[in-house]
């Protein structure tokens, strides 16, 4: 039987070839551009997924709901946990990388100052959501926000403050516009504002299972 010949794709690579002047290597292909396989290293809730925060936030419920979300090393929802309001006792994996809660008024969708004080205190977690009747408010930490962790609390405590007086409702009739620009600006967050409740929330964070270094 013969040898069947395996077909290869066309790839960049160097040929020493004779010439003239002596031998000399060329490069062929050059064009083509070899590109690394990579892993998606961000969270992401998808369409479908969304529907069941939309519904634990809709305001007909009179309640908040809150709890955390582990994503897998390619970017998927594996598991959260669904916490009404006031309950305790509630544990969560160490590979969380994500707190929510909803926000069961009409009005306020930023997180208060707890939640990212929180967030910025927490080893492990990257991210805090806020679902208010399809809308979505993410805080996601970035290297210069992980700096305030540096302060003592009581500081904190005040720089957190000052920076949420800034955007009081009573202040700026576009709340939510305006704390996504303080996050930014004065904490250094990353903050994403989504108010279309069909569509998927990809959150920068770095996933991690158990084993991870």
């Amino acid at each position: 039987m013969k040898n069947k010949m395996k077909h290869r794709r066309p790839h960049r690579h160097f040929r020493v070839i004779r010439t003239r002047q002596g031998r000399r290597p060329i490069l062929i292909n050059p064009r083509i551009i070899k590109r690394r396989k990579t892993f998606a290293r961000k969270g992401r809730i998808s369409k479908k997924e969304r529907k069941i925060f939309n519904y634990l936030s809709n305001p007909a419920h009179k309640k908040e709901y809150g709890g955390a979300m582990d994503f897998d090393n390619k970017g998927k929802l594996e598991q959260f946990v669904v916490t009404p309001g006031k309950a305790s006792g509630v544990e969560f994996e160490d590979d969380f990388e994500v707190l929510y809660h909803t926000h069961p008024d009409k009005y306020e969708t930023p997180p208060s100052m707890m939640d990212l004080f929180t967030l910025i205190k927490s080893k492990n977690q990257q991210a805090e959501i806020v679902f208010r009747d399809g809308t979505v408010f993410t805080v996601i930490k970035t290297k210069k926000s992980k700096e305030l962790n540096k302060l003592p609390k009581k500081e904190l405590m005040k720089v957190l403050y000052k920076t949420l007086k800034m955007s009081k409702p009573n202040v700026n009739k576009n709340f939510e516009k305006r704390s996504k620009e303080i996050f930014e600006k004065e904490l250094g967050f990353h903050v994403q504002l989504i108010n279309k409740s069909d569509r998927p929330v990809s959150l920068n964070i770095k996933p991690v299972e158990k084993g991870d270094e």
